[in-house]
């Protein structure tokens, strides 16, 4: 970077100088050079290559498990409804006792 100034501009400045002049282009150098190494900046936070490759994979079974909520949820009204037909069709039959339909068998 500092060769880049002396080439490009005809100006000799040192590390420090960059850091404490122009902090957006010391910044943007970190931020390059990070990126060469696979590490680049999210929200002030480093993320390497393997950190987003994980990320994505979390992604990816957060989707696949809430898809299987929906599925379990879909199921378990189901069953309610079911669950409930039964229960009022049962109260309809004479000299039945609903909650003995719900007694454990020994």
């Amino acid at each position: 970077m500092l060769e880049a100034f002396k080439n490009d501009l005809g100006v000799t400045v040192s590390k420090v100088s960059i850091m404490n002049t122009y902090p957006k282009i010391y910044e943007a150098f970190i931020d390059r050079k990070s990126l060469g190494k696979g590490v680049f900046n999210i929200n002030d936070t480093l993320i390497t290559t393997d950190s987003a490759n994980t990320i994505s994979d979390l992604r990816e079974k957060l989707e696949k498990c809430q898809a299987e909520r929906d599925v379990y949820k879909a199921d378990y009204e189901l069953a309610q409804e079911i669950l409930q037909r039964v229960i009022v069709n049962a109260n309809s039959i004479p000299n039945l006792h609903v909650e003995s339909l719900f007694k454990e068998i020994d």
